[in-house]
């Protein structure tokens, strides 16, 4: 990831890394919502990452594009919902590619190893799928939790046109 620590990153570096990973998922969910509500719904799975959901010093400007993607999926997805639109994000985390040669995974890392691309893109299909359909962003790809049933209530209310407060 282009980023640094906060006293050396210029603002265009800084903005040059939000354009891309925030700005870019952002501009995808309006670009696609109208052929989605066209077709009666769909499923969007938004990339983030595991910095969307800790801190990495020395990564901020990726860090916080990376949360933003997490909070705008939450948001979109309950907007979209009246719409039978589906929106998950995903936090994968060091995904072997050239970009990410010489980077060493985290000893923090449950697996250790880093992933594969074709396990992110089996993981997307999954959710995209109709198999994927009981996956919602209370319950799913970022682990947040369901309280009490409440994942359930908030789906409902979605299904009946109605807006939750969360």
């Amino acid at each position: 990831a282009d980023s640094g620590p906060i006293a050396e990153v210029s603002e265009a570096r800084y903005r040059r890394v939000i354009d891309v990973n925030q700005l870019g998922v952002y501009m995808g969910m309006q670009a696609i919502l109208p052929s989605m509500r066209r077709a009666g719904g769909g499923s969007i799975i938004n990339t983030s990452s595991t910095a969307g959901m800790v801190g990495y010093a020395g990564m901020s400007a990726y860090v916080a594009s990376k949360w933003a993607v997490r909070g705008m999926t939450k948001s979109a997805a309950l907007e979209f919902c009246a719409d039978n639109i589906r929106v998950n994000s995903i936090h994968p985390g060091l995904i072997a590619t050239e970009l990410t040669n010489g980077i060493s995974v985290s000893p923090n890392q449950p697996i250790p190893r880093a992933g594969k691309p074709e396990e992110v893109a089996a993981l997307v299909a999954f959710g995209g799928d109709d198999c994927g359909q009981r996956i919602d962003p209370f319950t799913g790809f970022d682990g947040v939790r369901v309280i009490s049933g409440r994942a359930e209530q908030v789906v409902g209310l979605c299904r009946h046109g109605l807006s939750p407060s969360l």
